[in-house]
This record gives structure tokens, C-alpha cells and sequence, in this order.
């Protein structure tokens, strides 16, 4: 098992304990655009596989997880979310 994996399992057990939400997010430097110009439809597929990855263990057991692209436009601060 991935250590990713291990934390989002982690993640999922504290969040379940405390009814909260998980938002994963994934940030590449400005510096990195240049490099993935030439890249648009590998990185769509690789964006396809890894959504249907998560789907995946989603229909294993695992908690729902939303895009952040689906996220609230307007988040809220964690006192408000509790």
C-alpha cells in the first residue's frame, strides 16, 4: 500500500470521527506550466484515469470525495464548518 494511500485512509478515519469533510488539493508552481504546455491531453487522461481510480476505491468503501472544481466557490473558515 502507498503511503498515499495510508493517509487518505487516515484522513478518512479522523474525518468519520468527527462527521467532517476531506479536500484533497494538488497545486503546481507557475514555473511548471511551460513544462505541461505540450502535455493538455495526456494530462485530461491522466486527470480521466485518476478520477475513475478514485471512483474505484470510492465503490470500495471509501468516503466521497469532490473535485475542486465542485467545491464551494466561497470556503469557509474550519470554525464556521464545525
Amino acid at each position: 500500500m502507498d503511503l498515499s494511500d495510508k493517509a487518505v485512509r487516515h484522513a478518512e478515519f479522523l474525518a468519520s470521527a468527527e462527521n467532517g469533510e476531506i479536500t484533497l488539493l494538488n497545486v503546481l508552481p507557475n514555473s511548471s506550466r511551460s513544462l505541461l504546455r505540450g502535455f493538455t491531453a495526456d494530462i485530461r487522461k491522466f486527470e480521466a484515469y485518476m478520477k475513475e481510480e478514485s471512483e474505484k476505491k470510492n465503490a470500495r468503501g471509501g468516503a466521497t470525495v469532490r473535485h475542486p472544481h465542485d467545491a464551494d466557490p466561497y470556503p469557509r473558515s474550519l470554525w464556521q464548518r464545525a
